[in-house]
């Protein structure tokens, strides 16, 4: 027997291989045993993670943010995309209860300096860029999920220098 005190009891609650993504403690739970497991299914936005993980590929993650895009961006910002140091790719780091985990890699192009770069300041500025286009971006993720989940917001967070040649700022697309 679940005793609920007045403490959430479940944000996730895993049943024939589906995860239910909504908070909804013991009421959510006992709505599913009560209401059928179809239903539920679709009121819920069940999506079992494995079929998450499997959306964003890589080759689906080059679509969804080309290569050429950071030239773009070196283009409008220098005039010349030569003149950038670095790449940009998406990568996917995988998901919670609440959220999409993606990450922006900045990596160094060869006979430039990514360190001595200002990258510090860059999740400002990629945050409201029309060539980089973040919100762009989450708008075609809530697309590739197909109705099973919107996407609530996003924020991007302070890059990360993983190595000299390598900086991360993270991509946070919040699930609702």
């Amino acid at each position: 027997m679940i005793v609920d005190q007045g403490l959430p009891c479940f944000s996730v609650l895993f049943c024939q291989g589906i995860m239910f993504r909504k908070n909804k403690g013991l009421q959510g739970i006992v709505s599913y045993l009560i209401m059928g497991s179809q239903k539920n299914r679709e009121e819920y936005s069940a999506m079992a993670l494995d079929d998450i993980d499997g959306l964003f590929t890589e080759e689906k993650l080059r679509e969804l943010f080309p290569a050429k895009r950071a030239d773009g961006f070196f283009d409008a910002l220098f005039g010349d995309a030569s003149e950038g140091s670095y790449d940009i790719k998406l990568a996917y780091k995988g998901s919670r209860a609440d959220a999409l985990l993606f990450e922006l890699h900045l990596l160094e192009r060869p006979g430039k300096c990514l360190a001595c770069n200002l990258t510090y300041g860059l999740p400002e500025v990629f945050s409201r860029h029309p060539v980089i286009n973040i919100k762009g971006v989450v708008a075609e993720v809530e697309t590739l999920l197909g109705g099973k989940a919107k996407c609530s917001g996003w924020e991007l967070g302070n890059t990360i220098s993983q190595s000299k040649s390598r900086h991360i700022i993270p991509l946070i697309i919040k699930l609702g």
